[in-house]
């Protein structure tokens, strides 16, 4: 039920949210992964490599951890919360824009320079 509220509030690039595996592995493998209820000691590149540890969770609160990976690297990551009812709820699709402003971001300053040295 979570899938729908992902596609409304998706990023600007024309990204399709699915949950499944592609029957081949393309290279470079480019995914985004959430984690929810995530460990507090759980890093970005460990979960690229496949781990999913999870701490106690809180009734009530929609917890994630997003990494955006390219093969076994975390290229962004972020974690959030809000209170939450369900899946449905409105602001879990809040949550998931402004997550994805950070996981997939415009900004310049992540962008190499194209040969151009600042002064």
């Amino acid at each position: 039920r979570l899938l729908p509220t992902m596609q409304i509030a998706k990023p600007r690039p024309n990204l399709t949210f699915t949950y499944a595996n592609p029957a081949e592995m393309p290279r470079p493998y480019y995914r985004l992964v959430l984690v929810f209820d995530y460990a507090n000691d759980l890093g970005a590149d460990s979960v690229c490599n496949g781990a999913r540890r999870t701490g106690p969770g809180m009734p009530g609160v929609f917890k994630v951890f997003a990494v955006y990976c390219r093969n076994d690297l975390s290229l962004s990551q972020t974690t959030a919360w809000t209170p939450a009812t369900g899946p449905d709820d409105p602001r879990i699709q809040v949550l998931f824009r402004e997550l994805f402003m950070v996981v997939f971001t415009d900004s310049m300053a992540v962008r190499p320079h194209n040969g151009f040295d600042r002064q």
